[in-house]
């Protein structure tokens, strides 16, 4: 795990735009929403870039055509957020075991019970 601060609503601009021809191709309309001011966040990059790309591909796989997918960043007091939301079928609550608000994800190589830092664990 490698951390390093960096933009992330740059960071979110930038995958949106790597995903506009895939939406384009299938008709979907593809948002972005950041805030004016710019986010940072510290963390692994290419795992935040993992988890995004995973959802974004998945929004656009089960989104129909003409209909719409969002990605946003906001900045919360102690947290910051990204959202995907679209308009495909969706997942059967029961059939969800997702991650909960407060999840955190630590990395194998730090113990238990050794808590991560509040910048940037939780996704």
């Amino acid at each position: 795990m490698s951390l390093e601060n960096f933009n992330l609503s740059l960071f979110v601009e930038n995958l949106v735009e790597d995903f506009r021809p895939s939406a384009s191709g299938k008709n979907i309309q593809l948002h972005c929403e950041t805030p004016g001011n710019h986010v940072y966040l510290v963390s692994d990059k290419h795992l935040v870039a993992r988890i995004c790309e995973n959802l974004v591909s998945n929004a656009l796989k089960y989104t129909p055509p003409g209909k719409n997918v969002w990605i946003s960043v906001s900045d919360e007091q102690d947290a910051v957020n990204i959202k995907v939301k679209d308009e495909g079928v969706g997942i059967e609550p029961s059939k969800c075991p997702i991650f909960s608000a407060a999840t955190a994800i630590s990395p194998p190589c730090l113990p238990a019970a050794k808590p991560l830092p509040a910048w940037g664990s939780p996704l």
